[in-house]
């Protein structure tokens, strides 16, 4: 286990110039609050799109299994994101003494 937060310190924090892109501990940290902000917004709207998802299946526009799908990707959407942001967020912040 700790030689995976090893490998993934170094692709994450910049500290190769193999294969893997060089990227600073700095925008790895930018980045993850960027999805971690993403995925609290797509929550943070759910319940608007709930509600124009289920006027366009009034209208006809959407059946009621693409409704059920568009609702399930952002429930779940949300939430991966979210998570998602904060690890990369923690394995940033782990980088720092490295």
């Amino acid at each position: 286990m700790r030689g995976e937060l090893q490998a993934l310190c170094v692709v994450w924090a910049g500290q190769t110039t193999g294969s893997f892109p060089v990227i600073s501990q700095f925008t790895c940290i930018l980045i993850a609050m960027f999805v971690t902000l993403s995925g609290a917004w797509v929550q943070w709207r759910a319940s608007e799109y709930r509600m124009e998802v289920e006027e366009a299946m009034k209208d006809g526009r959407l059946s009621q299994r693409q409704v059920d799908q568009r609702l399930r990707l952002v429930r779940r959407g949300g939430w991966f994101l979210t998570l998602a942001g904060l690890a990369m967020f923690a394995v940033g912040l782990s980088c720092a003494g490295r």
